[in-house]
């Protein structure tokens, strides 16, 4: 949280941001997350990231395995997987270290 013209405002750190952006998965996110990761790589709190990033293909598998019965899995495309999203984290911290 941080002051603007007297009013509070907030801001996702850049870890929450990363995490969003690797989420989505369009290019220019990805592209973005890469360059949070550059800016910020000293900084980072990797085992947060990690952590969510579990979480929320945790979530992402559940609404999977609801879906299996029915729905076409294609509803899915833009939520990564657990372990893609683990892995994109990893990739982007050995491209970036």
């Amino acid at each position: 949280m941080i002051k603007l013209a007297g009013k509070k405002a907030y801001f996702p750190s850049p870890e929450d941001l990363i995490i969003l952006k690797v989420v989505v998965g369009r290019e220019k996110d990805m592209l973005d997350a890469k360059s949070i990761l550059i800016r910020h790589k000293n900084k980072l709190d990797r085992k947060y990231m990690e952590k969510w990033a579990q979480s929320i293909s945790n979530e992402a598998q559940d609404k999977r395995e609801i879906l299996k019965y029915g729905a076409e899995t294609e509803v899915l495309k833009p939520l990564k997987l657990k372990k893609e999203i683990i892995e994109e984290i990893k990739e982007m911290k050995k491209i970036y270290q």
